[in-house]
């Protein structure tokens, strides 16, 4: 269970605010908590009940950077609005207690109290390994390093920029990341992107699905009400929005356990062309974004089906470029879901930033899983509605009610492992039983069609077939002439790698 603490710095806060014109209802109290500060109600509050406002008086945004950096600046560089109200926020914590907003920057995070990635110990960085925000960090910092110069550089020959710093910058940035509200709500005039910080509303957690209502009177207050009763003791939430766990993490700092909004972002290889994405609609991106709902959009089957038809020279829409195509994807999923797995740590989390991560991978894994299925599902009903069937290593292993691959492992596997389909790919026996099983389908020796045998059917008929069926008598008894024919068949089929680079066979089948 949660665990409240009352703090001054928040008691002076609520204060502060209060002489500022904000609200907070007497029902609540603001309090510390295990991720900084929330609120909790003291008494029961209805429906519709507004419990906490901000007002303009008190609000930490682009008005307050135009007044320090100046209108003409702010007009000039309209695309510089948000990096100017970090740095007033830069500019009000070197004021120490002559900020007019020191009651309120008092109760925000230091830099050894932030959650988000940007701020992880090399140890808790090793809990992002293989997944998407492995690199970010040092993407994000470049890009902050880059935004900060180009901000000093214009606004050099304006005010004295000495004092401000790479890292007091990095930090507000991450204060804005995790606390900001888009300023248009209350300065409509104002670039898209321009944030506002709002003290008191900002120390709300965030709970998805959770009912609230928001109140905003432009250049006046912006007012937050619960939509659901909320009785004694329970914490009061805020709504962010429907954000996944890659996101609440890199910029808020923590994850939701089996988020309902929660994502997996894709980066699909450069070498997909452009045609291949106009043939997919208008949805695709080279960025796709799935989720557990929906893990594996429409548009993502036909762009994959495009580019390896095209790729490989296929006939359009066949049954050989539908199956390929799919398995390309589910290949680059596979890729996605091993380093999620492999690369994950083996140890317990010491701390709530690998807590947090670990959520994060697993839900990450959980998706990709379900992406994997779903794209699988969907090649098999396409390749079943087309008339054929997919026939690998894997589906005889699954399907082998006569122990064909029971008897194949007697023979030439020395000790089996659980994994028997790798067992046998990595003594190159995928091709061999591949072939005795699409010749013990239906043998076809006695039509005299084959009267010549090629020599590497009658070894294998020999190296092979017959020390299998002597293990297994109960085996179909076939020819070399049948499994010549059984490798004509399996021209009509296609190779890819596997995770490990092996060639992969899958034969397409008529059924």
């Amino acid at each position: 269970m949660e665990q409240y603490a009352e703090r001054e710095d928040l008691n002076a806060l609520v204060e502060w605010a209060k002489a500022r014109g904000c609200y907070l209802s007497p029902k609540i109290f603001l309090v510390g908590s295990e991720n900084g500060s929330t609120a909790v109600a003291v008494n029961d509050l209805e429906p519709g009940e507004e419990v906490i406002s901000c007002s303009n008086d008190a609000v930490l945004g682009p008005v307050h950077a135009r007044k320090l950096f100046g209108d003409e600046l702010a007009d000039s560089h309209p695309e510089l609005i948000r990096p100017l109200t970090k740095l007033a926020l830069v500019h009000e914590l070197l004021l120490g207690k002559d900020s007019y907003w020191n009651d309120y920057i008092r109760t925000l995070p230091r830099e050894d109290e932030l959650s988000v990635p940007m701020y992880f110990s090399d140890s808790d960085l090793q809990w992002l390994r293989g997944t998407n925000m492995e690199n970010e960090v040092d993407v994000k910092k470049e890009h902050y390093k880059d935004e900060f110069e180009k901000l000093i550089q214009v606004i050099g020959s304006r005010v004295d920029t000495t004092k401000y710093t790479l890292d007091l910058y990095i930090w507000s940035s991450a204060i804005f990341k995790s606390r900001c509200f888009p300023g248009r709500l209350m300065y409509p005039n104002e670039p898209e992107d321009a944030p506002m910080l709002l003290p008191l509303i900002d120390a709300l957690n965030h709970r998805p699905l959770n009912a609230t209502e928001w109140n905003v009177s432009v250049r006046e207050s912006f007012k937050i009400a619960l939509s659901n009763a909320t009785a004694v003791g329970e914490e009061i939430f805020n709504n962010y929005g429907a954000k996944g766990n890659e996101e609440l993490l890199f910029g808020y700092g923590f994850c939701i356990p089996s988020n309902p909004f929660d994502t997996l972002r894709l980066k699909l290889p450069p070498t997909i062309p452009q045609q291949a994405y106009d043939e997919a609609g208008p949805e695709a991106t080279k960025e796709p974004t799935l989720t557990l709902e929906h893990p594996l959009p429409a548009w993502l089957v036909k762009l994959f089906e495009s580019f390896i038809t095209q790729a490989a020279g296929l006939t359009p829409h066949s049954v050989i470029a539908v199956a390929q195509s799919a398995d390309v994807l589910v290949q680059a999923l596979r890729v996605k879901l091993h380093n999620l797995i492999a690369q994950a740590p083996n140890n317990e989390p010491a701390n709530s930033r690998q807590k947090n991560a670990q959520i994060y991978r697993e839900g990450q894994i959980a998706i990709c899983r379900a992406a994997v299925d779903a794209c699988m599902q969907a090649r098999d009903d396409a390749v079943s509605s087309r008339g054929a069937s997919l026939i690998t290593l894997e589906t005889i292993t699954r399907n082998d009610p006569k122990g064909l691959i029971e008897a194949v492992a007697q023979c030439f596997l020395e000790n089996p492992g659980d994994n028997i389909v790798d067992d046998l790919v990595e003594v190159d026996m995928e091709e061999p039983v591949l072939l005795l099983a699409l010749a013990m389908q239906s043998p076809l020796s006695s039509d005299g069609s084959v009267t010549e045998v090629d020599d590497y059917y009658n070894q294998l008929y020999e190296q092979v077939y017959l020390p299998v069926h002597q293990t297994n008598p109960n085996l179909p008894t076939i020819q070399p002439q049948d499994l010549q024919r059984a490798g004509t068949l399996m021209a009509n089929g296609y190779a890819s790698r596997d995770l490990q680079g092996r060639d992969r066979y899958t034969v397409v089948a008529a059924v």
